[in-house]
């Protein structure tokens, strides 16, 4: 069976003001749904394995449980990073955890 690749592009943006940026987009009809709390923790080895690959290996919760590999593609354009992202939902994040330490992958950033 094949799967559909899913492909990320991102753009990041330095913001000055923050309020006159709400300003805008409440005016273009944006809504206020509130704030969420998300918790990410990106595993590398000690010698970061993976960020050398242009690889990344994280588990978040807060919308559901999910564990995301995500691997850098060759970009032409150098203002938008492009990553093929792998992902699937987690039960357990303490067993898979666990597991992820255990294949080797024990150096964590954690970021809420």
């Amino acid at each position: 069976m094949t799967e559909q690749k899913y492909i990320e592009q991102e753009v990041k943006y330095s913001i000055a003001d923050i309020n006159k940026l709400i300003t805008k987009l409440k005016k273009l009809g944006a809504v206020d749904t509130g704030i969420d709390f998300q918790r990410t923790v990106r595993f590398d080895s000690h010698d970061d394995e993976l960020a050398k690959k242009g690889m990344f290996l994280r588990v978040r919760s807060g919308h559901g449980n999910k564990i995301t590999m995500k691997i850098k593609l060759a970009s032409e354009n150098s203002d938008v990073h492009e990553r093929e992202e792998i992902e699937t939902t987690v039960e357990n994040l303490d067993k898979m955890r666990q597991i992820i330490v255990n294949l080797g992958f024990d150096k964590e950033l954690i970021m809420e």
